[in-house]
């Protein structure tokens, strides 16, 4: 051995000789905490590559849950939402009524709004004599949850009004129409004619009219038109000092559908 390495020993031997040794138990938990570092190390590293597999394997087959959760695009069409049921039907109101200017027209007539009465009772109408074919325009046995009415005077003779009546439900509806049918179809002096599409009890709506010319006498017309419209029954009519042909019924059939049409597309 050198002296060099030799004196380098011996000036070492004095420092490890100072330096206390740590006991066997502290050598141990020393040991066991490096192994734990060392496996939870590892533990990490599978974690993170079985998910850099996943990603990819996702992108790959179009099943990455990202993808999947995206918003919907804004402009692609959804399906609608289903149609109103009678409970959930918003209540009518007088934007509903018809105008003037929807009457059809009757010779020397001019019509204006009389008066609007948004919550009309049978009371009202009875006051007023608003029958069709003699029948109330409500029946007795009946209350709508809530009706409309609204009158046109003319500058002579001519009248008319509209009564619009919501009920509880399309049963109770088709029940006042059907009262209302038959009060016309029984007059043998009145012209009945179905007007509008058919519902699942038959039509939704029909004229009656009546015009008489009795020697002597002016001449006189009743021209009456009921819609139903869900549970909404419509009720129109004109009464004037005319003859069968001065009104033209057509236009007054579409009247009547402009009112229903209204209430069906409220």
């Amino acid at each position: 051995m050198s002296d060099r390495l030799h004196d380098t020993l011996t000036s070492l031997r004095s420092d490890t000789d100072s330096a206390p040794l740590a006991d066997s138990m502290a050598v141990r938990a020393r040991g066991n905490q490096r192994t734990r570092r060392q496996a939870v190390g590892t533990s990490l590293a599978v974690v993170a590559v079985v998910a850099g597999v996943i990603g990819v394997s996702g992108a790959l087959t179009g099943t990455n849950n990202k993808a999947e959760n995206l918003p919907a695009d804004p402009t692609t069409s959804q399906t609608p939402a289903p149609a109103p049921t009678d409970e959930a039907r918003p209540a009518i109101d007088s934007g509903l009524l018809l105008e003037p200017e929807d009457l059809p027209s009757v010779p020397a007539q001019t019509f204006s709004v009389g008066e609007t009465i948004e919550d009309a009772t049978s009371a009202d109408a009875d006051e007023r004599s608003l029958t069709a074919c003699q029948e109330l325009v409500n029946p007795r046995n009946t209350t709508p949850v809530r009706a409309l009415l609204r009158t046109f005077p003319s500058d002579l003779d001519a009248y008319g009004f509209q009564w619009t009546a919501q009920y509880d439900n399309e049963a109770e509806s088709q029940s006042v129409f059907n009262q209302l049918a038959s009060s016309c179809t029984s007059n043998p002096d009145r012209t009945f004619l179905p007007v509008g599409p058919d519902g699942a009890e038959g039509p939704t709506g029909f004229r009656s009219t009546q015009f008489s010319a009795d020697p002597g006498s002016e001449f006189n017309g009743d021209i009456l038109g009921v819609a139903r419209r869900g549970e909404v029954i419509i009720v129109f009519d004109l009464r004037a000092m005319v003859k069968e042909g001065d009104i033209d019924l057509q236009a007054f059939d579409d009247t009547l559908l402009t009112a229903a049409d209204r209430v069906a597309n409220r």
